[in-house]
């Protein structure tokens, strides 16, 4: 059974101080018992009022994994990262994804709360869930790392906890990704000749 937590972000640029409720978004989220988890959040403050959709990796009282895909239209994905410290929340760093690789762009909170699971509170959060990914937007993303989240899990431990790959650990963990690695080395050089393209 789904485990639902209320969710809310905030984020600065590196060159700014504190944080605001203009620079933040909010919502809810579903975690499954394997880390992985997706929800829909929604930006404060900004023109865009629409659902947002956010998923990744998150282990409770230690670190989360975020990326938030609004429609393409409004901005590129964005990927939060945050260690767990105290009743601050996750502390951390936030990036643009781009095609050819993260651009770090400030620093980021990120708060959650377990609530009382609701059946009808989830079913309407899924359905949400659900109409975002007809939608399309940066599903190609989405299903990369969807494809990868138990390595994507483990990895994440093994940096909060400071444990390291053996060689075989490492080779298997390869060898395991590397179907989605292949796939998306294609899908960022087709990218990058589309993107070419539309400057041409």
């Amino acid at each position: 059974m789904s485990q639902l937590n209320d969710i809310k972000g905030y984020y600065r640029a590196l060159d700014k101080e504190g944080f605001d409720e203009n620079h933040s978004w909010e919502g809810k989220l579903l975690l499954e018992d394997d880390g992985w988890f997706e929800g829909i959040v929604k930006e404060k403050n900004k023109d865009f009022d629409g659902d947002i959709m956010i998923f990744g990796i998150y282990h409770p009282e230690k670190l989360i994994e975020l990326v938030k895909t609004a429609p393409e239209y409004i901005s590129e994905p964005f990927i939060f990262r945050g260690t767990k410290y105290d009743e601050d929340g996750y502390i951390g760093q936030f990036s643009l994804a781009t095609l050819l690789g993260e651009m770090i762009c400030g620093n980021s909170i990120i708060k959650t709360n377990e609530k009382e699971y609701n059946i009808e509170e989830v079913n309407e959060l899924q359905k949400r869930i659900d109409k975002f990914k007809l939608s399309r937007n940066y599903e190609e993303m989405y299903e990369n790392v969807k494809a990868i989240k138990a390595q994507l899990s483990d990895q994440a431990l093994r940096d909060y906890e400071c444990r390291h790959y053996t060689e075989e650990e490492f080779a298997n963990v390869i060898t395991e990704i590397e179907p989605t690695l292949e796939k998306v080395e294609k899908e960022t050089v087709k990218g990058i000749k589309k993107l070419f393209k539309r400057k041409k």
